[in-house]
């Protein structure tokens, strides 16, 4: 899944004029850090909510989920999400 969003990522970023960033938290492979896309790992709960304050809008793909603050932080911020449909994920998006 992890490659599908940087390849989207890297066809839209090469059509815009603006700068984008691509922030990705626990992937799969932490060398896929460069200019554009930036690695994060292991953070808390107010580093979280400062970074998603500070962007348009939050990919969180799972395959499994087992509560989602993300999501919760997310819809709490009126920040578009876009987001699977497994495990809790649905009902904590549920309206937003």
């Amino acid at each position: 899944m992890d490659e599908k969003i940087l390849m989207v990522f890297n066809l839209i970023e090469s059509k815009r004029t603006e700068e984008m960033k691509l922030n990705i938290s626990n992937p799969p492979n932490p060398h896929l850090s460069s200019g554009a896309i930036r690695i994060f790992d292991g953070m808390g709960k107010e580093e979280l909510r400062c970074l998603i304050a500070s962007v348009d809008c939050v990919v969180a793909p799972s395959l499994s989920e087992g509560f989602g603050s993300v999501h919760t932080e997310t819809c709490a911020m009126k920040i578009p999400l876009i987001t699977t449909n497994v495990a809790s994920i649905p009902e904590v998006v549920s309206g937003n």
